[in-house]
């Protein structure tokens, strides 16, 4: 059997492989972010081999995979004024790294072909509607900001601001 197959069955919790995989500091980060987004009454729910879904109403917020001996953090955000408010007054440090990781459409949803608009002083033709920001082992400041960006996309959900994309699959894609 594989560890996919397995971990189907018995759908282990992420406070067990966090126990089994990470040690010292990446440890004490993730169980830190996990009990946080329990506060904000997101549970995480295995979804594959060491992976997370964490949502909110019924809408994607993060996902967590866990590695041995290290972790990752994809967030679920959407880029508007909401998103460069929320980041405006940030330190150079931390716009320079959402600005490295712009997404842009390609095709992947019926959003297509993209928004054009300006991200954090960035003009963007074509930025995705449904951006994923992804953090390797991140550490307590990089985890802070995932904090506010899974409280913005949260909120968006709350009131009803998180677009639904359709997903097309990749054969049917133009």
């Amino acid at each position: 059997m594989s560890d996919y197959q397995i971990q189907k069955k018995i759908k282990p919790s992420i406070d067990n492989q966090i126990e089994l995989y990470l040690v010292g500091k990446d440890k004490e980060n993730l169980i830190s972010f996990v009990s946080f987004l329990r506060q904000n009454k997101m549970s995480p729910q295995w979804g594959s081999t060491n992976s997370y879904n964490l949502s909110y109403k019924g809408r994607r917020v993060c996902i967590i995979k866990i590695e041995e001996r290290s972790y990752q953090v994809w967030v679920n955000t959407q880029y508007n004024e909401a998103f460069n408010s929320c980041f405006a007054n940030e330190s150079l440090e931390i716009k320079t790294f959402l600005r490295d990781r712009i997404t842009y459409c390609y095709g992947c949803g019926s959003c297509k072909p993209g928004l054009d608009m300006e991200i954090l002083g960035v003009a963007c033709k074509g930025a995705c509607f449904n951006p994923v920001i992804r953090m390797e082992n991140p550490d307590e400041e990089r985890l802070e900001l995932a904090r506010k960006l899974v409280m913005l996309r949260r909120q968006a959900i709350a009131e009803g601001n998180a677009p639904k994309i359709t997903y097309i699959a990749m054969n049917k894609r133009k």
